[in-house]
């Protein structure tokens, strides 16, 4: 094939059927969606003091806070648990900067610039294999953010670093697409390559970042060698196996030094299991309703009435750019086996399709385990959209990908256009929405002055309402998560997870306090039990029940 031949043609490491990209012509939908796409960065920018301050109102995100400020003085073998993964990544940059004056205000704000960066690092890597109008689609979808991507996309232990790792590794393999083995690049190139292990590892220490990047990041270069079978993909495959490589044996040594270091998490990859016969439907739905929600587009359930629909359209459209990637994705893996090249073509064409075949491979690997880990695995029960970050950003990088027809590539970008526009006036007309499940300024001021003037400062409440009272109160009491023992009993447990293991020591001579409230979950304690013994002192504030002891209640917490 010469260069001058269609770009939808099959050649040397390409996919056969695949669209080609979109020519970059300048027009009104192009100007739409770049206005669309600045003006939801500004808003974002504008609403993040009142986003950050409802996001930590959530227990949840403020544990990931908590935490790192908490382990800056601890005693000998303290082990500190950080829940239902290791995000050792985040937790390294905070106590890195813990010692720095309004070192919180950098906690909360890193996890935006990193979003952003990532979001840019994904869009310019669609522009190196598609092009800038493709790149310019890819942003603006993952620019919308609202309610539901909110507390993933800026919450430091949620995995937004994710989005950067991805960037980071694809970006390289497009970019040495067209320079591995060039003459004098062999040393820059190995040097290179032991630094991007080394930044990999720190987010490979995530088993579940491990599988979303660094396996489609392995997977796209053996796909291009499989095709190509040219020197360069042949080199470019044995780097990036080196590469991937280097990062896990890293990320599992970095683990290793951690976990002797007691800073550990409740769950990892082997102690997730494939769900029965009678989950997958379960499963399914829990993946409809997580996918609609990150897009704040979960109809499912809901009433109908005005905000239903406009919850149903968003979701509509976020399930519609779902089923497209899926369906290229199914397409472009029989394609890896339907065709094969016979002989090397030009540099400059092996290189453009090459590139190609390592951005399509990349995002449809990711995609797919995305989507197995969240439907056929055990996982599915945390329920949290968390763990579909990669999958979404997959979608969104292949949106281009989906229609071959002018027509079709027109309705695309007008989707795209509609759901960023309808999340972007969600924002800007009803605001972050509040967390109402959480503490009223007024509540956590009483508690604090309470306490305070019966000698308490330190306590214990449920899961979902300790953290985010220390942090509310600004560490001024330290209230620690516990939990009912089982759900059929009032007796209390320390909570074995996302916690320091020495706040539960019992501590001579301590007044402490116990915090009850609304029925957030089955092991929520609402009512001070009775074995506890009388406390001195007792009121309510709003929801919640505050009561004070003579003792440390840590010698009465169960250990179940």
């Amino acid at each position: 094939m010469s260069l001058t031949e269609s770009p939808t043609s099959p050649t040397p490491g390409s996919l056969r059927g695949a669209p080609a990209a979109p020519a970059d012509r300048w027009d009104w939908t192009l100007t739409l969606l770049i206005l669309i796409g600045v003006a939801s960065i500004v808003v974002a920018i504008a609403q993040a003091p009142a986003a950050v301050a409802q996001l930590y109102r959530d227990a949840d995100s403020a544990t990931g806070l908590v935490l790192p400020q908490l382990a800056t003085h601890l005693p000998a073998g303290a082990t500190i648990n950080l829940g239902d993964h290791t995000w050792y990544e985040a937790w390294w940059f905070m106590r890195a900067t813990a010692g720095l004056p309004e070192h919180r205000v950098i906690w909360e704000s890193a996890p935006y610039v990193l979003a952003f960066l990532g979001i840019g690092g994904i869009s310019w890597t669609v522009r190196m294999a598609l092009g800038g109008r493709a790149a310019v689609l890819t942003a603006v979808a993952l620019l919308a953010i609202g309610n539901g991507m909110r507390v993933i996309m800026f919450e430091p232990g949620a995995r937004v670093g994710m989005l950067a790792h991805m960037a980071l590794l694809l970006g390289a393999l497009l970019w040495l697409a067209g320079r591995i083995g060039s003459e004098g690049a062999s040393r820059r190139i190995v040097l290179g390559g032991g630094a991007l292990a080394g930044v990999t590892a720190l987010g490979a220490t995530d088993q579940l970042t491990l599988y979303e990047t660094v396996v489609p990041f392995a997977a796209a270069a053996l796909v291009w060698w499989w095709r190509a079978r040219s020197p360069t993909a042949r080199l470019l495959a044995i780097w990036a196996i080196a590469v991937a490589a280097a990062s896990i044996v890293a990320a599992e040594a970095l683990v290793h030094v951690m976990t002797d270091a007691g800073v550990v998490a409740s769950n990892s990859v082997s102690s997730y299991r494939f769900v029965p016969t009678n989950e997958i439907v379960p499963s399914v739905g829990n993946l409809l309703d997580t996918w609609t929600g990150l897009g704040d587009g979960d109809f499912f359930g809901a009433v109908i009435k005005h905000a239903a629909l406009v919850s149903l359209v968003l979701g509509l459209l976020s399930l519609a750019a779902l089923a497209g990637a899926l369906r290229f994705t199914w397409r472009t893996a029989r394609g890896w086996f339907e065709f094969r090249p016979s002989r090397v073509i030009a540099d400059r064409s092996e290189v453009t399709d090459g590139r190609r075949t390592l951005f399509v491979t990349f995002w449809c690997v990711a995609l797919a385990i995305a989507l197995a880990a969240d439907v056929l695995t055990t996982l599915w029960r945390a329920g949290s959209g968390r763990f579909l970050l990669g999958g979404w950003a997959a979608v969104a990088a292949l949106l281009a990908m989906l229609a071959t027809s002018p027509r079709g590539r027109a309705a695309t970008a007008a989707a795209v256009a509609l759901f960023a526009l309808m999340i972007l006036g969600l924002n800007v007309k009803d605001g972050v929405a509040p967390n109402t499940a959480s503490y009223t300024a007024a509540e956590v001021s009483g508690i604090s002055r309470f306490v305070e003037s019966h000698g308490a400062r330190v306590g214990y409440s449920g899961f979902w309402s300790a953290s985010n009272f220390t942090l509310a109160d600004d560490f001024r009491e330290d209230v620690f998560p516990v939990w009912k023992c089982s759900p059929s009993t009032t007796r209390i447990c320390y909570q074995p997870f996302a916690n320091i293991s020495s706040s539960y020591i019992p501590r001579p001579g301590v007044r402490t306090f116990l915090i009850t409230g609304p029925a957030i979950d089955v092991l929520t304690p609402t009512v001070a039990p009775a074995y506890l013994g009388r406390p001195i002192a007792s009121a309510t504030f709003g929801s919640y029940t505050v009561s004070v002891y003579a003792r440390d209640l840590a010698d009465a917490l169960g250990r179940e």
